[in-house]
């Protein structure tokens, strides 16, 4: 298996495991009111969530200055961040992070594979944006109309 698939399956592996934690904090919320052992078990889940999820964001835990490392080029962190904007793994606030690293991939150098990659992957955003573009109008207009029609309720 190649350094870019260990990357990507680690990638999908560690989000699993950020939901999973995350579910286990939602399950013991529902309970927690009930006893002292039932408040222990949804705080001890809540630790484990914050002390584990940065760890598990991107393989190898927290890279030191990836945004730094990425602006400046470096390939390694370069892999990574077109590893996860390849994979768009799901979990609690993988969204902010994939932003966050598509504007630092804007303005880095990379190399010409890297490079090439990176341009099908904005390609193929833009066109995503573009073809949510209508169904955001439409809610739009919706709520515009909910918002100023007068409601039979006053």
């Amino acid at each position: 298996m190649s350094n870019r698939e260990q990357l990507r399956a680690k990638m999908i592996e560690n989000a699993a495991e950020i939901n999973r934690l995350h579910s286990r904090i939602h399950e013991t919320l529902k309970h927690r009111s009930e006893s002292d052992e039932a408040r222990q078990e949804w705080s001890r889940a809540c630790e484990e969530f914050h002390a584990r999820y940065s760890q598990l964001c991107l393989p190898d835990g927290p890279h030191p200055n990836l945004y730094d490392r990425i602006k400046t080029g470096d390939p390694a962190m370069i892999e990574v961040a077109l590893c996860f904007l390849e994979v768009r793994p799901y979990f609690f606030r993988s969204g902010y992070h994939w932003k966050t690293i598509l504007q630092k991939c804007k303005r880095a150098p990379m190399c010409g594979e890297q490079s090439e990659r990176f341009s099908r992957l904005l390609e193929k955003y833009t066109e995503w944006k573009e073809a949510q573009a209508p169904k955001l109008e439409a809610g739009i207009r919706s709520a515009s109309r909910s918002a100023t029609a007068p409601s039979a309720f006053l």
